[in-house]
């Protein structure tokens, strides 16, 4: 049967092959979406659309292809991404006979590659669940989720009757231990176990965790704002709003937004997928894989300039900025071999901040290339892609 997204098979694959080789994540993992915005054709309607398009209306740009993502919360690069091609396509792909659950599924094909490394691994409602948890451990996985539908074997209505009953103030919390029937040797992750966590904010959020302890984590701070009258008339008041919360909370939310900070600069600030006018499908999802490695270069940039010794005391190159140097850089110093600090002794001095942002615009040239092997930078001229 032909492949209905044979166009992009090769690219997703390298893409996922390349990270593999060549990066290695921290010890928090995050899974979420990403979206290919895409308001073309549709495959339902059209032999030359889009084969599955996906609507999500409470996103910016909700309409297109669903890629799921795997990323380092650390360093906030993605690691692997997985396209969503239909419900029947789904029900075919690997780990979905095991539990009949696709968002466990999915997130059993994104971590494969790390299954025994004790990894936690974060993710939001449509991933979470006691069966996500129970099958990651089983991989030698940590797991930390939000519940918020997938209420089997979760205590929702005990922390619903312990909102209503005893009213706890924000920042309260309520933990329990889950009985399970799962086991495991004892250095293993599927012999600890795993707890159910209601932390009281604006609204009641609830956690499935295996990793994490309930001692005092890091205050959650929100800075407010509102307007004061007095007798020199109004004025802006502003001050921050302290949250108290469990060490499980703090380190489930320092990691929970990784992928949704890279689509906003992605989306919202590179938004090549605006500025790359196309009709062809398979073109758009290229330009959103090559954004996608832009924006991985300049998390990679950041993260290094965060924790080099000569750079600490200086400002790291904002996204305009360090994207404008890689424009540059492409063009003018499209070979690996050249290097610019061998230009001429009358060139203009390379500050640190600049030496910095060069060699990570060196870093994505080589990502943005080496994500296409020949063989599919060959598959991609029978469509007329070059």
């Amino acid at each position: 049967m032909e492949d209905d997204w044979r166009q992009v098979r090769p690219i997703i694959n390298d893409f996922n092959e390349t990270r593999k080789k060549n990066f290695v994540p921290g010890k928090f993992l995050c899974v979420d979406e990403c979206m290919c915005a895409w308001r073309g054709r549709n495959g339902k309607h059209a032999v030359e659309g889009m084969p599955h398009v996906t609507k999500i209306f409470r996103k910016p740009e909700g309409v297109g292809a669903e890629l799921k993502s795997l990323a380092c919360a650390e360093s906030g690069v993605l690691l692997r991404i997985d396209i969503m091609e239909g419900a029947a396509a789904q029900k075919e792909k690997d780990y979905y006979e095991e539990t009949k659950k696709e968002g466990t599924a999915i997130v059993q094909r994104l971590v494969e590659d790390f299954r025994g490394s004790k990894r936690v691994i974060v993710a939001d409602s449509a991933f979470s669940s006691v069966t996500t948890c129970e099958v990651l451990a089983a991989m030698n996985l940590h797991f930390m989720g939000i519940v918020k539908t997938a209420h089997k074997q979760y205590p929702e209505k005990y922390f619903a009757n312990w909102i209503q009953s005893k009213k706890p103030r924000r920042g309260e919390h309520c933990i329990l231990q889950m009985k399970s029937t799962k086991t495991g040797p004892t250095t293993s992750v599927a012999s600890l176990p795993i707890y159910a966590c209601c932390w009281n904010d604006k609204k009641a959020k609830n956690i499935i965790t295996n990793a994490g302890d309930a001692t005092p984590g890091k205050p959650s701070v929100r800075r407010r704002h509102c307007i004061v009258t007095d007798a020199d008339g109004k004025t802006t008041k502003r001050y921050k709003k302290v949250i108290e919360r469990p060490q499980m909370i703090e380190v489930f939310y320092e990691a929970f937004n990784t992928i949704d900070v890279h689509d906003h600069l992605r989306q919202g600030s590179l938004a090549m997928e605006k500025s790359w006018q196309t009709k062809t499908w398979w073109h758009r999802v290229l330009c959103t894989v090559i954004a996608m490695c832009v924006v991985d270069a300049y998390r990679m940039y950041e993260y290094e300039h965060s924790h080099l010794e000569h750079t600490k005391h200086t400002d790291a190159l904002t996204f305009h900025r360090f994207c404008c140097k890689l424009a540059y850089h492409l063009v003018h110093f499209p070979s690996e071999k050249d290097d610019i600090m061998t230009r001429s002794k009358t060139a203009k001095p390379v500050t640190c901040d600049t030496v910095s942002a060069i060699s990570f615009t060196k870093e994505a040239i080589l990502i943005l290339f080496s994500i296409i092997s020949p063989t599919s930078a060959y598959h991609f001229l029978i469509f007329d892609l070059f």
